[in-house]
């Protein structure tokens, strides 16, 4: 019914929410153990990665990768679709190139997440049309490479734009483009969305990729959502693509990354 992926990322990223950290291969070849169809990989600087070296991995395991993050460029450098400063949205736009180049051979989407900013200080109607500027340059990479970018409300603690699917649809639908749709996060969805299912209803076949985390952030099964109904509104709605878990890693990175597929699996086994 649905793939699963597990983000991973090197060792040194401040992001806490990602349960395999450490080197790639080692990451890619649990997830591989565990029973995952892909991993979502998230680098801070997209000019680092060996595209070569990662498709060789990738190819040793037979995994896909679904997408590919980019708020780790927002974290580690301040890169932003919306700063204030020419030169870090400048730099922005150019990762998210650099992201696009390599999506391309990796048949992987793009997420646009906090590499949007975090817009504190910046009128909300000044940052909104801003990042329209920033995501209508990056479209124009993405439809140039057949690459698909993908939109994620993030709920207010993190960013103070676009915190619901209905921000998120009216950016989509201002841009205009073909290669822009949604992610949408069950763990953002639980502080932000009144009824997580109707807006997983109203944002119907624009969802193109899907982060699970329980409404504590912990794996699936380890918070009080109701994955069951959520997933069954998915599959209502036509989404055939990944569920991608970005979670803590508590109790530790194997509990984790082991409870997420095999609760997963038992959610989707009664569908």
């Amino acid at each position: 019914m649905f793939k699963l992926s597990m983000v991973v990322s090197i060792k040194e990223a401040v992001f806490e929410s990602i349960a395999l950290k450490g080197r790639l291969e080692d990451c890619i070849r649990k997830a591989y153990t565990m029973g995952y169809e892909g991993v979502e990989l998230s680098f801070p600087n997209p000019w680092k990665v060996d595209i070569r070296h990662l498709k060789r991995i990738l190819a040793d395991y037979d995994l896909e990768v679904p997408a590919l993050s980019t708020g780790l460029s927002y974290l580690h450098y301040k890169w932003s679709l919306t700063s204030t400063d020419s030169s870090l949205r400048s730099k922005a736009i150019e990762a998210l190139e650099k992201y696009i180049e390599l999506a391309e051979p990796l048949n992987a989407l793009v997420v646009i997440g906090l590499i949007r900013g975090e817009c504190k200080g910046i009128p909300t109607d000044k940052a909104f049309n801003t990042l329209e500027q920033s995501l209508r340059e990056c479209c124009r990479a993405a439809e140039s490479r057949g690459v698909t970018l993908v939109l994620e409300p993030l709920n207010r603690y993190e960013t103070r734009l676009i915190n619901r699917v209905e921000e998120a649809l009216k950016m989509v639908h201002r841009v205009s483009s073909d290669n822009l749709r949604l992610l949408v996060d069950t763990f953002h969805m639980n502080i932000e969305e009144p009824i997580i299912e109707d807006s997983l209803r109203l944002a119907g076949k624009l969802i193109a990729h899907v982060h699970v985390a329980d409404s504590n952030r912990l794996a699936p099964g380890m918070g009080h959502l109701d994955f069951k109904s959520i997933l069954s509104v998915l599959k209502d709605i036509g989404y055939k693509n990944y569920l991608s878990a970005e979670i803590l890693p508590i109790p530790d990175p194997d509990t984790a990354t082991r409870a997420t597929i095999e609760y997963l699996r038992k959610i989707m086994a009664c569908l």
